[in-house]
């Protein structure tokens, strides 16, 4: 077989190969969906993925909401919801309400364990490398280089050290802060994310050879970045979904792996070209009281002008800094609201209810009223704002759930949700014009599964981002904890590949946290880390 695996009918069998010389290649395509990868799968445009695709298990990936990168990613290492991790959205709970500057969670952050720590544990070597909400990054047995959160500044993103000597042309993500509003060079920084993914594959190569892995997990972080500047460009898609595939084949023949995973956090959709203000909806059913006082009336009006002004003079527009933008309109929505009188309100993410109200028996009825009506909004005729509205317990668990947006809703992919209060419910999207494409509707994210054992050619949903960690765990033959939210896909296996190597999980009695070093505690983000990092988030559309 030209994937380098030992076959069945070699002189090897397969059924004879124990999970402890297992070696597992877990590959993120960060923003993958099928949407655009099915036809070329199909196709055999990408001979790599296809191949896998075509003599494996494949489906679609079901991830948590809010769909942004490092809250997946966070959910993809440990096994657990959001719920029992203490973040939502890109913040730690406790943050959640501060909606002028909320800060961003750190790796330190995670107060559970990771799976390359499990598997530190017990011995397994692993490579990690440019995995979202990482930094920073923790002790190992193999390495480790941090992805996205990580400060552009820091000189302490890899573990061990003397991984200094492999990065010298190593970038973890593009600067995006240099990004203008409105005239930007796509094609530019297009060259730029080749480039990157280029010389990462080229770092990853020569670790393998230095390291003798049993597991190595890698995210693409590019491959996210293309689809929100050329979404709508399938040939400029294509191209790169190739140029990545050569990539993998590459780094599956110097790894040699039994096992392959491909997936993905989340999908992919056109990006965003209204904004729906869910504040200025909530005052008028009543459920929002505005601040009072001339300054605080006078916001809505200055914000309605800014965006028209913006809206109509490019040139001009692009000489104001993003970071100033999004200042703006963070204080603007903080302030504009009257939070003691007001029985709800709206976040980008979610709907909040009033602690008096959460507190007492009219909370339920409340709720489900809210959430009813949320659900009818429409802009016109069967233009609905809203794909669906779910309330906090029918998404997460764990102790934190409580501290959740009340009510979290999926927006059209149309439609962006907007925190200000405008003179009106809906206006044109004014921000980030370069952006074709966003992912904050759609939950499905890609799996593909090949290797010794199993299913040839199978397709399969209900399979969730949670599930992964278990699964990779398993392969290495690592026992797995009961305290993780998903279960090793044993589905996937064929019947024998379980029989001989059944799933074992053992008792967890009181979670077990993370052991952190004071020197990682430290490792605290800067406010001028939070500015720039958060500058970046906003140019991909992850902040408005």
């Amino acid at each position: 077989m030209w994937l380098g695996m030992t076959s069945d009918k070699g002189t090897t069998n397969s059924n004879e190969r124990s999970l402890l010389n297992h070696k597992v290649m877990v590959i993120g395509l960060d923003g993958g969906t099928f949407k655009t990868l099915l036809p070329l799968l199909k196709s055999g445009d990408l001979s790599y993925l296809s191949e896998l695709f075509k003599n494996g298990v494949a489906g679609r990936l079901e991830v948590y909401l809010p769909t942004l990168s490092p809250l997946e990613w966070a959910c993809f290492y440990t096994g657990k919801n959001p719920g029992k991790l203490g973040i939502f959205a890109l913040s730690h709970v406790d943050d959640l309400k501060n909606m002028t500057r909320p800060k961003l969670f750190t790796a330190v952050s995670i107060k559970t364990r990771s799976i390359w720590g499990i598997l530190s544990e017990n011995k397994k070597k692993v490579g990690v490398v440019n995995i979202p909400a990482t930094y920073p990054p923790g002790e190992v047995n193999g390495f480790i280089i941090s992805g996205l959160l990580t400060p552009r500044s820091s000189k302490d993103y890899y573990y061990p050290p003397e991984l200094v000597s492999f990065l010298h042309e190593y970038r973890i993500d593009l600067d995006y802060d240099e990004l203008p509003d409105k005239i930007i060079d796509k094609r530019k920084l297009l060259g730029e994310l080749y480039d990157m993914a280029s010389k990462r594959v080229k770092v990853i190569c020569k670790l393998i050879e230095n390291y003798d892995l049993d597991c190595m997990i890698v995210d693409f972080k590019e491959n996210d970045n293309v689809q929100h500047l050329f979404w709508n460009d399938l040939k400029t898609l294509m191209k790169f979904y190739q140029f990545m595939d050569a990539n993998l084949k590459l780094l599956h023949s110097v790894f040699n792996p039994t096992h392959v995973i491909i997936m993905s956090d989340h999908g992919f959709h056109e990006a965003e070209s209204e904004y729906f203000y869910i504040n200025s909806w909530l005052e008028r059913k009543g459920y929002l009281k505005r601040a009072s006082g001339l300054i605080a009336k006078s916001r809505s009006v200055v914000y309605d002008l800014a965006l028209e002004f913006f809206g109509k003079r490019d040139a001009l527009r692009s000489l104001i800094p993003e970071s100033i933008k999004h200042e703006a309109k963070a204080d603007f929505a903080s302030r504009q609201i009257n939070f003691q009188k007001s029985d709800a309100y709206g976040s980008m993410w979610g709907v909040y209810i009033a602690d008096k109200i959460r507190a007492s028996r009219a909370y339920p009825k409340f709720r489900t009223t809210l959430k009813m009506e949320l659900q009818k909004v429409m802009k016109s005729s069967n233009n609905y704002v809203f794909e669906e509205v779910y309330e906090r317990e029918q998404l997460y668990s764990g102790k934190y759930v409580n501290k959740f947006p009340d009510l979290i809703p999926v927006p059209n992919p149309r439609y962006l949700i907007n925190p200000n209060l405008s003179r009106h419910l809906f206006g044109p999207r004014v921000d980030k014009p370069y952006l074709e494409g966003a992912h904050k509707s759609d939950r499905y994210g890609i799996f593909i599964a090949y290797g010794e054992g199993i299913k040839k050619g199978v397709r399969m949903d209900g399979i969730k981002i949670t599930d992964l960690a278990p699964t990779i765990l398993y392969l290495c033959g690592v026992s797995v904890p009961n305290d993780m939210d998903g279960k090793a896909l044993a589905k996937i296996f064929e019947d024998w590949f379980v029989r001989k190597n059944p799933v074992r999980y053992y008792q967890v009695k009181d979670e077990l946290a993370v052991v952190r070093s004071k020197k990682e505690k430290e490792r605290v983000l800067t406010k001028e880390d939070e500015k720039e990092i958060k500058e970046r988030l906003s140019a991909l559309g992850y902040l408005e």
